[in-house]
């Protein structure tokens, strides 16, 4: 009988969720800047976002992802995804994350999309 790693299938299932994830906070930054008429946030040509408006992976942590938006050397933390179970919390600081509350994971149904909003995680209720 093999043996089943799950902990290979956990990292590829998050991994994937952290892709989803992050598609999804441009999405949802794009839809804001689009309500609030931000032209100057997309690109003329694609009508995508700009490229110094795009959520990503910023830096690898040992612990976690840093998922940021901004210009390099004007970036903004937008939210931490803690690397072992795919847990989405809200920023502290631009090198940590606030810890107390767990806002969602990138492994469930909307990968996360309920967790966050244009601005970060969302605050706790």
């Amino acid at each position: 009988m093999t043996e089943v790693d799950y902990s290979e299938m956990l990292e590829t299932e998050i991994r994937e969720g952290l892709e989803k994830f992050i598609e999804g906070i441009n999405a949802i930054r794009m839809e804001a800047f689009t309500r609030r008429g931000f032209t100057h946030l997309t690109d003329p040509e694609t009508g995508e976002i700009a490229r110094g408006n795009v959520a990503r992976v910023y830096g690898r942590g040992r612990v976690y992802w840093r998922i940021a938006h901004g210009l390099p050397g004007r970036e903004s933390a937008h939210c931490f995804v803690r690397k072992c179970d795919g847990a989405i919390l809200k920023t502290a600081t631009w090198k940590a994350p606030d810890t107390n509350i767990i806002r969602g994971y990138v492994t469930d149904e909307d990968s996360g999309a309920s967790a966050v909003s244009e601005y970060g995680a969302i605050y706790a209720i």
